[in-house]
C-alpha cells in the first residue's frame, strides 16, 4: 500500500511540473493568444425584461463592449446598430452610434496579462403605441468594428537558399515553422517556408476566420450603420515584411505585391509569397517575418422585451 501511495505522489508531482511548463511556455510567448477580439452583451436590466406600452415607461438598451483581444479600438470605430425593431414604435432618435472612448485591448507585460477596456454605448428608449394585448419585441445590436491580427515568425535566410544544407549552418529552410498570433477573431496558422531555386524562397500561410462573426475589407462601416457590405464581406488586408531585411516579397493573391487584400473562401484561404535572397549573406541566420492582418469585424447579439399593455 505505501508503494502504491509513493506512486501516487510521484506521478502527481510530475503531472504538476509538466501543467506549469506548459504555462509557462504560454506565459512566455510574444502574445497572450487566443481567438477573441470584442465582445459584447447586454447590461442587465438594460433594457428590463418587461416594460410598458402607450409611453408610459422610459428605458435604457445599453450594450457593454469588452476587448478581449489584443488590438486597440480606436474612437468612433465601434458602431453598434440596433436591429429587430422600429425606431418609431421605440422613439429611439439614432439606431446606430458609436464609442466615445479607446477601448483598449488586452496586452502583454513580462508574464502577466492586462485585461482589455470596457464602455458602453446606451440607447434612450420609451415604447409609443397603444397595444391590445402584451407584445414580445426582440433586440438586436449589430456590433461592427475595427481591428487588426498581428503575427510573427523566424524564417532560415542565406542567399543560396536552395543549395545544400551546409553543417554551419543554424537553421533549416524546407520546413514548417512556428508561428504566434495575437489574440483576434481572424488568425494566421501553418506557415511553411521553401526554396524555390537557388536564390529564392517561398512563404505560404493560412488566413482563417476562428470566430463566430463575419469579417470585412479594412474600411466597411466607416460611416452609416453596421448592417452589410456585401461588396467588401469575407475580405481582409494583409501586409507581408521581414524586419530589418529588405526582401521584396511578391504575393500572388495581393497583385504580385506585398500588402493588399485577400477574400475568404468558406472563412479561410492560403496565402504564397516569394522573394530573391540574391542580396542576403552566405551563411544561415533567422530573421523575423511579420504578418499583418487588418480588417473589420462584425458580430451580433439579441435580448427579449416584452411590452406589456396596460389597457
Amino acid at each position: 500500500m505505501a508503494k502504491k501511495r509513493t506512486k501516487l505522489v510521484l506521478f502527481l508531482l510530475a503531472l504538476l511540473v509538466i501543467t506549469a511548463c506548459t504555462q509557462e511556455k504560454k506565459i512566455g510567448g510574444a502574445f497572450a493568444g487566443g481567438t477573441t477580439g470584442l465582445g459584447a452583451n447586454f447590461v442587465e436590466n438594460e433594457p428590463p425584461e418587461r416594460v410598458l406600452d402607450n409611453n408610459a415607461e422610459e428605458f435604457l438598451v445599453t450594450i457593454s463592449l469588452f476587448n478581449d483581444g489584443e488590438s486597440d479600438v480606436g474612437v468612433r470605430n465601434a458602431r453598434i446598430t440596433l436591429v429587430g425593431i422600429d425606431a418609431k414604435d421605440f422613439q429611439i432618435k439614432d439606431m446606430t452610434k458609436t464609442n466615445e472612448n479607446l477601448i483598449r485591448g488586452v496586452s502583454k507585460e513580462r508574464d502577466q496579462v492586462i485585461p482589455g477596456d470596457i464602455e458602453e454605448v446606451s440607447f434612450d428608449a420609451k415604447y409609443k403605441n397603444d397595444l391590445d394585448a402584451d407584445f414580445n419585441a426582440i433586440i438586436g445590436a449589430n456590433m461592427c468594428y475595427k481591428y487588426g491580427t498581428r503575427a510573427v515568425s523566424n524564417l532560415c535566410l542565406k542567399r543560396e537558399i536552395g543549395g545544400r544544407q551546409s553543417t554551419g549552418d543554424i537553421c533549416l529552410v524546407d520546413e514548417s515553422k512556428s508561428i504566434e498570433s495575437s489574440s483576434a477573431p481572424v488568425q494566421i496558422t501553418n506557415l511553411i517556408e521553401r526554396p524555390v531555386g537557388k536564390n529564392s524562397l517561398r512563404v505560404m500561410f493560412d488566413i482563417e476566420n476562428a470566430g463566430a462573426g463575419v469579417v470585412y475589407e479594412k474600411g466597411a462601416f466607416a460611416t452609416g450603420s453596421c448592417y452589410e457590405d456585401k461588396k467588401r464581406e469575407d475580405r481582409v488586408n494583409v501586409d507581408v515584411s521581414m524586419v530589418g531585411k529588405n526582401l521584396n516579397f511578391k504575393c500572388s493573391k495581393l497583385d504580385n505585391k506585398a500588402s493588399g487584400s485577400v477574400k475568404l473562401i468558406d472563412g479561410r484561404t492560403t496565402v504564397s509569397c516569394e522573394a530573391s535572397t540574391t542580396s542576403l549573406q552566405e551563411t544561415a541566420f533567422e530573421s523575423q517575418l511579420n504578418i499583418n492582418l487588418d480588417y473589420v469585424y462584425k458580430d451580433y447579439i439579441e435580448t427579449n422585451v416584452i411590452v406589456e399593455s396596460i389597457g
